[in-house]
């Protein structure tokens, strides 16, 4: 446990007088600057977060992933007692209301970089209205399943500007192109945006996006409505295609291959590339440099997954211009088929978390 100064500091084992674990800990926590749970601790209650946001003002991370029996009463007393918090990790407490931000969060709190809300379905614009005028330099933010979100609380997002890196809104269906435009034109320096199964989004907002001198991944999954015309939009930029790294597009089911070659001709940093259950990439010629599927995937799941990476995405671009050359640029040309046809079938694969940044396939 590093200190401030440069000296390690360490709780160590003693007696604890009847304590619980975690009151022990929290009660020695003046030194403390990190605290996390195991991930999944769900007997942790508030009572324990209660004498850790008591004795512990200095805690700099704050980690209660999937602690669902979490409320609103002590994580009001968090933000009101650690003033200090830049990292604040929520995902799963399920049980959180708008109260929990707007009632003790301070009007500034400046140092909080990292925000994780997934999950916190019970949220509303309110909260984020709250959170982004008081934390309006935050880097992440995490609102994946806070399916209540509307755009007017995008539009707050978009308050935060240039300090803004990494933004996850998957799930966050009642979200529209207007807001989206609004936070891509505000917040310039977005290097992730992800927004899997915003299903209301179409083009214009890809349009935008386009336009976003750092990104370098992003996520549209089950985005219906997106066409090749995005795609065209991130390749004419001439700005994305310089830095863009992971794009997926599973469920995307009017993208076409003559697009995805241009897509991956155009941008040479492309290491990921994720296709799964769109018609056109269903063909065993294409899927053949694709990665293995999970093992616990269904027969229908394993037919439909569709991802590249790394050497997969050479290998198909390869792959595709001896195609385009061989047919008299017919993919290239813009006006290309989309391939073989296939029946249409049960599309629901789920989201698969591979890494930090909540990679999908």
């Amino acid at each position: 446990m590093e200190s401030g100064n440069g000296m390690e500091k360490r709780v160590t084992s003693g007696k604890r007088s009847g304590k619980s674990k975690e009151e022990w800990r929290a009660e020695r926590g003046v030194e403390m600057e990190k605290s996390g749970f195991e991930e999944g601790c769900i007997h942790v209650t508030d009572e324990s977060i209660i004498v850790l946001a008591e004795n512990c003002p200095y805690l700099l991370e704050l980690d209660l992933t999937e602690c669902n029996q979490i409320t609103d009463k002590s994580i009001q007393l968090v933000l009101e007692n650690c003033n200090q918090l830049r990292e604040l990790r929520l995902g799963g407490c399920v049980k959180l209301t708008d109260d929990a931000f707007t009632k003790t969060m301070p009007s500034c709190f400046d140092q909080l970089r990292i925000l994780d809300l997934t999950n916190c379905n019970l949220l509303t614009d309110v909260s984020i209205q709250t959170i982004t005028s008081s934390a309006s330099k935050l880097r992440v933010l995490i609102l994946a399943k806070c399916s209540l979100i509307t755009d007017k609380g995008v539009y707050s997002i978009a308050n935060i500007g240039k300090y803004l890196h990494y933004l996850h809104l998957g799930h966050c269906s009642r979200i529209t192109d207007y807001s989206i435009t609004h936070l891509t034109r505000h917040c310039t320096r977005l290097r992730y945006l992800d927004l899997a199964r915003c299903t209301q989004l179409t083009d214009v907002s890809v349009f935008d996006m386009a336009h976003l001198p750092e990104i370098r991944r992003i996520g549209l999954v089950k985005c219906g409505n997106i066409t090749d015309q995005a795609i065209y939009a991130l390749i004419d930029s001439r700005v994305v295609d310089r830095r863009l790294e992971r794009v997926h597009l599973s469920y995307c089911v009017n993208i076409s291959v003559g697009a995805v070659l241009e897509l991956i001709n155009a941008c040479p940093r492309l290491i990921h590339l994720s296709l799964t259950g769109v018609p056109a990439f269903q063909r065993p010629d294409l899927q053949q440099f694709g990665r293995p599927p999970p093992k616990d995937y269904s027969q229908h799941q394993r037919q439909m997954f569709c991802v590249f990476s790394g050497k997969g995405v050479r290998e198909l671009r390869h792959h595709l211009n001896i195609l385009d050359s061989t047919m008299g640029n017919r993919y290239s040309s813009r006006m290309g088929g989309t391939g073989y046809d296939i029946s249409e079938g049960d599309n629901d694969v789920d989201i698969v978390e591979v890494d930090g940044y909540g990679e999908q396939n």
